[in-house]
């Protein structure tokens, strides 16, 4: 989840400085319109001053032109008066320079007056750029304080899943340290069965084939099965030195073959236990017993009730953990378990009947 949250930053960290980038392209668009319409407008104030200059001059020669007649009777005036031909030439020159000062006139007021206009067009446009860069770059700014908003937000995230990451750390530390310990505990305790099967069955024939016992449930339903397995906290690899059948607290437990009970008590890590010796060097296990049915030295015969279901021990839940032992040493039981048997009939004699055997082959210890 860390990892999904610092992926979200990134991309958030790499849309907040593309709108930075198109907030300062937005302020440069700003700047160099401010600038332009800046520029239009002294242009236009400058052009103004003229054409204002160049109206009142024009006023004032048709306010002459007005007073003194027109500038054709001015013209004909001057060339009725002179005295001689150069007088006329003159006076003709004379009209034409003032007809052509107020054509100039009219011509600078109508030039200036189209500057004056094509000016304004160009301040407002840079008005309406400098406007829309603007409001650009005031939407891109609001979208910048969104993402530093939703960045806080995510680092705020990240740093409590961190946290948690760190606290849940520390307790799978205390929680392995605490399984190591039991585990240590129950290697101890399997240690312990099996000096105790090799002392009780030193000299007893060697059983070849291994014989076959009945499930010590009714409904046998494997949980756990024998050999290596991972730990799904912890990830290490540990020994399961029998089967799990799964069995609800009462459920009563039946002995896989007739024989003398070698074990029966409490144990650490098995919780409530008890061991069968079968003789010919076999014994098996039943444990997390929430209570117990027989008592060391009893003699029972397969199948009968020896206990009864729980989660006494170090136990996740209530289950019967079974184990199959040659020379003390636990094997795979399930090869050498018959799933299919009926319940047994309750027995007439104390006799032990034939022990039925079949044709598994021997396994290694």
């Amino acid at each position: 989840r860390v990892a999904e949250i610092d992926d979200r930053l990134r991309a958030v960290d790499a849309a907040l400085a593309d709108a930075q980038r198109t907030v300062a392209e937005a302020r440069a668009a700003e700047a160099v319109a401010a600038a332009a319409q800046d520029l239009a407008e002294q242009r236009l104030a400058e052009i103004q001053v003229r054409l204002d200059a160049e109206r009142d001059r024009l006023r004032v020669r048709a306010v002459s032109a007005y007073t003194g007649g027109s500038v054709r009777q001015a013209k004909m005036s001057a060339m009725l008066a002179a005295d001689g031909l150069d007088q006329v030439q003159s006076a003709r020159v004379y009209a034409n320079v003032v007809i052509d000062a107020q054509q100039r006139a009219v011509d600078t007021v109508v030039d200036l007056s189209a500057q004056a206009e094509a000016v304004a067009d160009e301040a407002a446009g840079a008005t309406s750029r400098a406007a829309e860069a603007r409001a650009r770059s005031t939407a891109v700014q609001d979208a910048v304080a969104g993402l530093r908003a939703q960045i806080a937000d995510l680092r705020a995230k990240a740093a409590a899943e961190a946290a948690m990451q760190a606290q849940l750390l520390e307790t799978i530390r205390v929680r392995k340290a605490d399984y190591l310990t039991r585990l240590a505990a129950l290697d101890r305790a399997s240690d312990g069965v099996t000096v105790l099967l090799v002392r009780l069955q030193s000299g007893q024939p060697e059983a070849v084939p291994l014989f076959a016992v009945r499930t010590p449930v009714e409904t046998p339903k494997v949980a756990s099965p024998f050999g290596p397995r991972v730990h799904p906290v912890f990830g290490d690899v540990r020994m399961h030195n029998g089967v799990d059948f799964e069995a609800r607290i009462g459920d009563p437990l039946r002995a896989g073959a007739e024989g003398t009970v070698a074990l029966a008590g409490e144990m650490e890590g098995y919780g409530l236990v008890t061991v069968i010796d079968h003789g010919s060097r076999v014994a098996t296990l039943y444990a997390h017993q929430s209570r117990l049915g027989v008592k060391v030295g009893d003699w029972v015969e397969r199948g009968q009730i020896i206990g009864l279901a729980g989660d006494t021990g170090w136990s996740t839940g209530p289950h019967v953990h079974f184990e199959y032992r040659v020379y003390g040493v636990p094997i795979d039981p399930l090869p050498h378990t018959n799933v299919t048997e009926p319940l047994p009939v309750p027995p007439t004699t104390t006799t032990a009947p034939p022990r039925t055997t079949t044709t598994v082959p021997p396994r290694t210890p």
